[in-house]
């Protein structure tokens, strides 16, 4: 894990990742948003160190190190490895149908390399273990889905922000593209000059604004100000615009969590993989959904209440939850539940090989 300096901050820990981070650096700068979080995040560990340090953590319901590695083992080796022999299938037709007509062959495919998990992922995932620790419930389904569609919405524990940060018009995502031509069409419907998407490349902040403060946005963010950078998507659960930091701010008070937390003066305090496994917790057992398939007034239940009824599966439970920037993406969600549930019942009654690799392993 670098340090705000690109160096290791960890002794034990491999300079490889931070040699690749300087070299990206070099290369074309667009890191320094990356070292700003990580100093951001330091300052709002530092800020709510006495009220993290007074939470209360009880006897651990799942040691973390099995799941991890069940995690690393069953879904990103696995998944890495399947994706490795498709790109080999797709190399050798390419191959074969260069040889018969003769045109060039194409570059060849490098040697699979086992991928590991970074340490930044597993801390991720061990504050929401310490989460899952701290609330009542113990059905592995909850703890299953909550793992499941975290991991698919944050790429794997690798992504705890959306880019702002882009050199060429060609990287910005189609969304952001979509998003510029719909804001600058209401612009010029206003009489008023669009903007150059040019002037908003290398300008992360002035992107962010234009993207979520434009006049009639859906995410509570006063025009005209930094708010669409201030409250960008940020934590586990990416949270994007002032109206879900204030609700995530609300609910944390009502659970009485982290008591002195203030998300809209200190939104960088989501940096911090333990204040934003809380704030998914908060989220996960107070925000409620509204259920079509009931009647009103009963028709809105939170995410807890929903997977507690053994009548919804994965697939029905991702499908109400239309706050995420990819409801319909049920299926791969299902799969990841699914994957962590195996491994959440492995850890918790572990065979006798599986003990064995653990020791191998490690405890923590």
């Amino acid at each position: 894990m670098p340090k705000d300096d690109l160096d290791q901050a960890r002794e034990r820990q491999s300079n490889a990742d931070c040699l690749q981070v300087k070299l990206f650096h070099l290369l074309n700068g667009s890191v320094a948003t990356a070292f700003e979080t990580l100093k951001d995040a330091k300052l709002a560990r530092a800020a709510y160190a006495d009220e993290l340090a007074k939470e209360y953590r009880p006897t651990p319901k799942i040691k973390p190190q099995p799941l991890l590695a069940c995690y690393e083992s069953n879904w990103l080796q696995k998944r890495g490895y399947e994706e490795y022999q498709q790109k080999v299938a797709a190399y050798e037709h390419q191959l074969s149908k260069s040889n018969k007509d003769h045109s060039p062959a194409p570059p060849p495919i490098p040697p699979y390399r086992k991928s590991y998990m970074a340490y930044y992922q597993a801390e991720q995932v061990k504050a929401l273990l310490q989460e899952w620790d701290r609330v009542e419930e113990t059905d592995p389904r909850i703890l299953a889905y909550i793992l499941g569609s975290i991991s698919y919405d944050s790429a794997d524990f690798t992504r705890s922000s959306e880019n702002f940060s882009y050199s060429a018009v060609s990287q910005l995502p189609q969304k952001w593209r979509d998003r510029i031509d719909e804001n600058n069409a209401r612009l010029v419907a206003a009489n008023q000059s669009p903007v150059d998407v040019n002037s908003l490349l290398n300008h992360p902040k002035e992107l962010a604004n234009f993207m979520l403060a434009y006049e009639g946005n859906d995410f509570g963010n006063q025009p005209g100000t930094d708010d669409g950078w201030l409250f960008r998507p940020r934590g586990m659960y990416q949270l994007v615009g002032r109206e879900q930091y204030q609700e995530a701010q609300d609910q944390m008070q009502r659970l009485g969590e982290l008591q002195g937390l203030d998300l809209l003066t200190l939104p960088d305090a989501l940096w911090d993989a333990k204040i934003s496994a809380m704030v998914t917790f908060a989220h996960f057992r107070l925000h409620r959904y509204k259920d079509g398939r009931l009647p009103p007034p009963d028709n809105r239940r939170t995410l807890f209440e929903l997977l507690k009824d053994r009548a919804n599966d994965w697939t029905a439970v991702r499908a109400l939850q239309t706050d995420m920037a990819h409801p319909g993406d049920a299926a791969w969600v299902y799969a990841r539940s699914e994957m962590f549930l195996a491994c959440i019942e492995e850890a918790l009654h572990p065979t006798k090989l599986k003990t064995l690799q653990s020791q191998f392993y490690g405890e923590e």
